[in-house]
């Protein structure tokens, strides 16, 4: 049984585990916010990419509070017997707010690991103005995915008499495709962005310049996992709804893998704010050191502040040269 199959059969009766599930809500909240403390106090003393992870923080921090409504649901569920416990109001509004800030949340993280990926291999930081678009093109992004769900054709239907709220275009062929595109978009394909270009940064953290053939077949192999995946995804879920001639009986089931998705999105909303307070950390360190050798040293040999974040150790003088190894170790 796979995961999704899993995710697909659960039964949201159990209240040990509709527990376990609301205390990891609360628990990413409160990291969220620890993570909300570390950039107010040290927000003067960031570099531009203090507004990519302020997005990332405040879009994990609406996530987790309207995707809590689940497992209250669940275990309200479980003593009443009813299946949606928020009224029909609720039931139109508050699935499709969920899924806009669920879709901000997954793609600022991959946004904030591209940074710096980005930062590693080129030696150098965005601009403010380049990373205030980065954050408008997050929420055009997410707000594309989700705009489907705020008109007629998307909104969750709720049935008065059997307490439920359902999206019902998930018996439709053409809503099964907007879902199946919402997944590819939405999770799969920034998940597998973030994922390789997680990946390719360890690898050049780990792999010396002496080993830059490595380093790029271990780049390669990464690319291609990333690849694999997505072709998996798409061959799984929209390309059988596309097929000529397809029945009614060919319609996929989409809800397992929605709620793997979205798991694996809660999860991330709970990881991703230690390494928000880690990059943190590393630029007010950098900063304080940059600020300490340029009051020594002359304007000429000036610390590469940059090589000393993605190195660990100091370099003066230009890096041409080392941008240039950089980029043949993985591209």
């Amino acid at each position: 049984m796979t995961l999704c199959e899993m995710f697909a059969r659960y039964r949201f009766d159990n209240d040990a585990v509709n527990m376990v599930w609301l205390s990891l809500h609360l628990f990413g909240i409160f990291v969220n916010y620890y993570g909300i403390s570390a950039l107010k106090l040290n927000w003067k003393r960031l570099g531009n990419v203090k507004i990519l992870l302020a997005t990332n923080i405040f879009s994990n921090i609406a996530s987790l509070l309207l995707h809590l409504h689940k497992p209250v649901n669940a275990l309200v569920h479980s003593s009443s017997g009813i299946q949606w416990n928020f009224g029909e109001f609720l039931c139109t509004f508050l699935p499709s707010i969920t899924n806009l800030t669920m879709a901000a949340s997954t793609v600022s993280f991959t946004g904030i690991i591209l940074e710096q990926y980005y930062k590693r291999i080129y030696h150098s930081e965005l601009s403010l103005k380049n990373l205030e678009n980065v954050v408008v093109l997050i929420w055009a992004w997410a707000g594309i995915i989700s705009a489907p769900q705020f008109c007629e054709c998307g909104s969750h239907e709720f049935l008065r008499e059997a307490q439920m709220c359902l999206p019902p275009w998930y018996t439709d062929r053409k809503g099964l495709v907007y879902e199946s595109v919402r997944l590819i978009l939405q999770y799969a394909f920034p998940i597998a962005v973030a994922a390789s270009a997680f990946f390719k940064d360890q690898i050049v953290q780990l792999t010396s310049d002496g080993y830059s053939q490595v380093a790029q077949c271990a780049c390669i192999s990464v690319n291609t996992c990333a690849a694999i995946f997505l072709a998996a995804v798409i061959y799984t879920y929209p390309v059988p709804l596309l097929r000529p001639f397809a029945t009614n009986h060919a319609l996929v089931d989409i809800s397992g893998a929605m709620s793997c998705m979205e798991f694996l999105t809660v999860v991330c909303c709970i990881v991703v704010p230690f390494e928000v307070v880690a990059i943190i950390g590393e630029e007010v360190s950098g900063g304080k050191l940059h600020s300490r050798i340029r009051g020594d040293e002359d304007d000429d040999d000036l610390l590469d502040l940059n090589t000393f974040r993605a190195n660990g150790k100091v370099h003066f003088g230009t890096t041409d040269d080392v941008d240039e190894k950089r980029l043949v170790t993985c591209a």
